[in-house]
């Protein structure tokens, strides 16, 4: 059995206190969740969904805090705060952290991915699917999230020159 390289960085506990960038991509970057019209999403039912599902990421993980973000045609970026220590950092055998600590952000993207996923099947949406992986960046200091936030803020109004827009 091959083991997937994972792209978390290294000797890095993300189930630590602090911000993350997240971006989570469709499969393909199939345009699901809508279309972006005037500079906003006009979202479909999938999109909706999915706005939903995230504004309720706290309610199921109470260390949690959202800040800024923007539900495009074929992703997300969000900015997800972990306001309280978890876990003491103990890393595995290969020095890697585990991406399996209850309120990790491994963890709380994957219950989100995994929910919008089970509302498309059980809603004939088949066809759904979820990139395997997402990218985070780990947001060090007020300047960084300051920038990001307004990234994800004019995200809509620069989809054609998004490198996540498909022709």
């Amino acid at each position: 059995m091959r083991t997937r390289k994972s792209i978390r960085k290294k000797n890095i506990d993300y189930s630590a206190k602090g911000w993350y960038f997240v971006t989570i991509c469709t499969k393909d970057r199939e345009c699901f969740f809508g279309n972006i019209q005037n500079d906003e999403l006009s979202p479909k039912s999938i999109g909706e969904k999915a706005i939903q599902f995230w504004m309720e990421i706290p309610e199921h993980f109470p260390m949690v805090e959202l800040a800024e973000f923007i539900v495009m045609p074929n992703h997300i970026h969000g900015i997800i705060g972990i306001t309280v220590e978890i876990s003491h950092g103990v890393a595995d055998n290969n020095n890697k952290f585990s991406k399996s600590i209850p309120g990790s952000l491994s963890v709380i993207i994957g219950q989100f991915k995994s929910s919008l996923t089970r509302w498309c099947k059980k809603n004939e949406f088949h066809k759904f699917a979820w990139q395997s992986r997402f990218h985070d960046h780990i947001i060090r200091n007020d300047e960084s999230f300051q920038r990001i936030s307004e990234y994800i803020i004019n995200n809509p109004a620069k989809w054609d020159d998004d490198k996540f827009y498909i022709r």
